[in-house]
């Protein structure tokens, strides 16, 4: 009997597709084969410590420990990977699981682009101020095949992003970022409250019963000279981490070289 049988193997641990074709076999063969075949893929589900995300073959194989997919949507360009958040999930505290069985040398560096939301009256969505500014590019360490991502509140034992940068503290990280840069983010804050508290006033018929409070709050910041704005505290404004980039390079045992970019967005 000519019996035409194709198998699929598909290993969790690569993503790989392994075709075995066998051309005029008998029952008992076929059996045989099954029965190979199930060894290898019960063997290959029980490597559960290795990434299970790979891109490429030419992009080493990662997991970002504790981060659920579902709360981003992923893009693929090239070398790149866009994480783009549906929710207010980030890479901040998380872990970078790395498969280094096949490399022989890697390094990793990371930066930041930090922005500003804007506060105005209570339940009122923040806005995101027009203004960006990227730190410097500064090398990440390795826990053996992991990767510590900085924690930008603190709501982690990983480190800080303001130590990755030899500072002491969140608001050295702060005062680092806006020394150079204070006017123009007063400017941009100020036009936009100053939009944003004259459209209440024009429609303040739907705040005088309900909310009086904001009236007064629109007037009374309608009513200060620029002057009188001297900090971030003034302005109703808070740093929030725009864009994270993470750049992984190296070679494989075989000399082939990879790299994987990492693009968490806000």
């Amino acid at each position: 009997m000519r019996v035409e049988f194709t198998f699929f193997l598909i290993d969790l641990r690569y993503n790989l597709k392994i075709k075995f074709y066998v051309l005029s076999i008998n029952k008992k063969i076929i059996r045989v084969y099954s029965f190979l075949i199930l060894i290898i893929f019960l063997s290959s589900c029980s490597q559960s410590k290795l990434p299970r995300k790979t891109i490429s073959k030419t992009q080493i194989a990662y997991e970002i420990i504790d981060l659920n997919l579902k709360d981003f949507e992923l893009i693929s360009k090239g070398d790149t990977v866009f994480y783009m958040p549906t929710s207010k999930q980030s890479f901040d505290g998380k872990t970078l699981l790395l498969d280094l069985v096949e490399v022989a040398s890697i390094s990793a560096s990371t930066q930041f682009e930090f922005s500003f939301s804007q506060y105005t009256i209570d339940y009122n969505p923040v806005i995101h101020l027009p203004f960006s500014k990227e730190s410097k590019w500064v090398d990440l360490s390795f826990d053996e095949n992991k990767i510590k991502l900085a924690d930008f509140y603190g709501n982690s034992d990983h480190p800080s992003i303001h130590s990755l940068f030899g500072l002491n503290s969140k608001d050295d990280l702060i005062h680092w970022i806006i020394i150079e840069d204070f006017d123009q983010i007063k400017a941009i804050s100020i036009d936009a409250q100053t939009q944003f508290y004259t459209n209440l006033i024009n429609e303040k018929s739907k705040y005088e019963t309900c909310c009086p409070e904001y009236l007064k709050q629109a007037n009374t910041f309608l009513s200060k000279d620029k002057s009188e704005f001297k900090s971030m505290v003034d302005l109703a404004i808070e740093m929030y981490i725009k864009k994270r980039t993470i750049v992984l390079k190296g070679i494989y045992n075989n000399g082939d070289p990879f790299q994987l970019v990492l693009v968490q967005k806000m």
